[in-house]
């Protein structure tokens, strides 16, 4: 019987060499479960950089007394589908939800949503929409 060859995975910025006596279906499925780890970490990653996206604007708009409090992104969860929360942990202000669709910029998509938010609660529904 030959000896197996190596089998090559790349995992992130990283390959993987594994040999071993596996069939081809076990492979498959291994490469299946290395690829959706991979995505996992890959979207962890994104979440955490739209957090510090998120701290971005909130610092940008308290700098620029839009926000009357400071306050800071804890994090950001996928709800399903474009949808997210950016959660505060603030009680005047508990979290964000937010429509991100492909293309789009999170921190604009973020910005306009705070600026929204707090209109709704100064009973203001114009409130400085746009990024003075």
């Amino acid at each position: 019987m030959p000896s197996p060859k190596p089998l090559r995975i790349p995992v992130g910025n990283r390959t993987l060499l594994c040999v071993s006596a596996l069939t081809d279906i076990e492979n498959l499925s291994i490469l299946s479960i290395l690829a959706l780890l991979s995505n996992k970490t890959e979207f962890s990653q994104m979440l955490e950089d739209q957090k510090a996206e998120a701290q971005e604007i909130l610092d940008e708009l308290y700098s620029k007394q839009v926000l009357l409090f400071k306050l800071s992104a804890c994090v950001v969860e996928s709800i399903g589908g474009d949808e997210y929360i950016v959660r505060f942990h603030d009680s005047r202000l508990n979290s964000i939800d937010v429509t991100w669709r492909e293309g789009e910029c999170f921190k604009d998509v973020f910005r306009t949503a705070v600026l929204e938010r707090m209109g709704r609660m100064n009973g203001n529904r114009s409130y400085r929409t746009t990024s003075a």
